[in-house]
């Protein structure tokens, strides 16, 4: 089995506020569970949610709330500030996955 992470970042903005979007493939669901948090962390040091002893991957989903609040201060979207999911797929002997998108 194989799983897809779908991460969306918000970036609210006065004028120009935008989503970004990152779809990667993962043959082990704990891999795919660290890229989320690994990008996370990353994405809330980048908003000064976190500090850059603060905090470790382990407990980065304490800090939603707080993100919540820092990010949207200035500025309000209707998304979530960052939003991880895991899907299973499954691949069959005629599909294959894009080495640049493989883990």
């Amino acid at each position: 089995m194989k799983y897809c992470v779908v991460i969306t970042t918000a970036h609210p903005d006065y004028k120009r506020p935008y989503t970004s979007t990152y779809v990667r493939f993962y043959d082990n669901l704990e891999e795919a569970k660290s890229y989320i948090k690994q990008t996370k962390t990353e994405y809330y040091r980048e908003f000064g949610v976190i500090d850059e002893d603060d905090v470790n991957e382990e407990n980065i989903d304490d800090y939603d709330d707080r993100a919540y609040d820092i990010i949207y201060s200035d500025s309000y979207m209707d998304n979530e500030p960052f939003d991880g999911s895991i899907y299973d797929i499954q691949t069959g002997n005629n599909i294959s996955l894009d080495d640049k998108y493989q883990k």
